[in-house]
């Protein structure tokens, strides 16, 4: 959006409307309302003390810099990657969980139907 020409302020609204988190939608509306009376974008951010610190040093850096468009689009490129990176991690632990979930439901459904065999040939006739 910054790219696009629009203010840092209305970038700042529209991103807010996007946040599913209501702890981060508190900190950016107040991150808003400083930028408005000219105060920086990090020093706010990075006191609510919900958004990493990763990011919070890249847009100050970016601030100081005068390239805040660039900085942000690294950082959600850096963030981006991570969440990518988890979710791969999650996935190649859950074949072999299920897999031994699996496991277990057969070997329950086994030993059932073993233990009415072998207990009808004790029955007395």
């Amino acid at each position: 959006m910054l790219a696009g020409v629009v203010a840092l302020p209305k970038a700042l609204s529209i991103a807010e409307a996007t946040l599913g988190n209501a702890v981060q939608r508190a900190a950016v509306a107040r991150a808003i309302g400083a930028v408005k009376e000219g105060q920086g974008l990090a020093d706010t951010l990075g006191r609510s003390g919900v958004f990493p610190k990763l990011a919070i040093h890249l847009i100050a850096v970016g601030e100081r810099a005068g390239q805040l468009e660039s900085m942000l689009l690294q950082v959600a490129d850096i963030f981006d990657r991570e969440a990518k990176s988890t979710i791969e991690r999650l996935m190649t632990l859950l074949t072999p969980a299920l897999t031994i979930l699996v496991g277990l439901v057969v070997a329950t459904i086994i030993g059932a139907i073993l233990s009415a065999i072998l207990s009808a040939y004790q029955l007395p006739l």
